[in-house]
């Protein structure tokens, strides 16, 4: 397999929309794949740190919004070509917006991944912006 990779028409969202997309694989010869997935995550993360030498503490919390997978395609062998597999992936309705901040951050991204027997398993991510 030569390249793993998302397309999606647009990469900035609202919550309870879809992201629709293709995960494209090109390959230059034929090969066996156990199946394709596209998973949707969202994450926040706020790291707050407090006084200073022995008395350092960190406080950390994170929190999962939403993670969501599509099997694209099941076990079999993949041509030599170009394919394209189809994915929509509904957004929860009451999802925070996409932010970046001094003591944290929320992000979302499309993660694809090719699991094969042979090697490491290819996987492409992409973020979205969620407003």
């Amino acid at each position: 397999m030569r390249e793993l990779r998302i397309e999606t028409a647009r990469s900035v969202f609202n919550p309870g929309e879809t992201v629709e997309g293709h995960v494209i694989v090109l390959c230059d010869e034929d090969f066996d794949c156990n199946r394709i997935t596209i998973e949707l995550t969202g994450e926040e993360e706020t790291r707050v740190v407090r006084g200073s030498g022995d008395n350092r503490r960190v406080y950390r919390e994170e929190i999962t919004h939403v993670a969501q997978g599509r099997e694209l395609m099941s076990g079999g062998n993949v041509p030599s070509g170009e394919h394209r597999h189809p994915f929509s992936i509904p957004l929860p309705e009451n999802i925070p917006g996409s932010y970046q901040g001094f003591h944290g951050h929320i992000r979302y991204k499309l993660q694809a991944k090719a699991e094969v027997s042979w090697a490491f398993d290819p996987k492409w991510s992409v973020p979205i912006n969620v407003t």
